[in-house]
């Protein structure tokens, strides 16, 4: 038997957008130790940091970048996307914050495709069914957020490994 998809979905929203921030604690560790293990974790996740990164200010111990992250949903027929975000994280002594958001999509597999943002899909929180495509958005977003949760896990994992000579 088929397992029944539910009407709602949630999406953690703020202010009407997708929405993600997580503070970490990582104690005896130093605020540029933090930043010099981020900036790897950028490296080693997003292949090109010069394409990623845009601004970085070790003093502050703030790296900001957008992220490109490939997502396929199939069924039926495969949709694959590169979702586009905001990546903004911040270093001190002994904890870290990272908030990802200004999420935006783009469909590979259509030359003509541009980014659109993925603003106010939903109501909140939930996805509002009469937006056309609900299934491909339920979809969607079913692979987007865990793929989300893979990169804040690895980023935790990355900051907390002592790596640093």
């Amino acid at each position: 038997m088929a397992q029944k998809k539910t009407d709602s979905l949630n999406l953690p929203v703020k202010d009407g957008d997708i929405y993600i921030e997580r503070i970490e604690d990582i104690n005896g560790v130093t605020k540029d130790q933090i930043f010099e293990r981020a900036k790897k974790w950028f490296v080693r996740s997003f292949n090109d940091s010069k394409e990623v990164v845009k601004n970085e200010n070790k003093q502050e111990g703030t790296i900001m970048g957008v992220a490109i992250l490939p997502i396929s949903t199939k069924d039926f027929v495969s949709i694959s996307y590169n979702v586009k975000f905001v990546v903004e994280f911040t270093a001190r002594d002994g904890k870290y914050r990272v908030r990802f958001q200004d999420f935006s999509r783009r469909v590979l597999d259509s030359e003509y495709a541009e980014y659109r943002s993925l603003t106010k899909p939903w109501k909140d929180g939930k996805i509002n069914k009469v937006i056309t495509g609900w299934e491909d958005d339920y979809k969607f977003y079913n692979k987007l957020l865990p793929a989300l949760d893979v990169i804040l896990v690895d980023l935790k994992k990355s900051l907390a490994k002592n790596d640093d000579f």
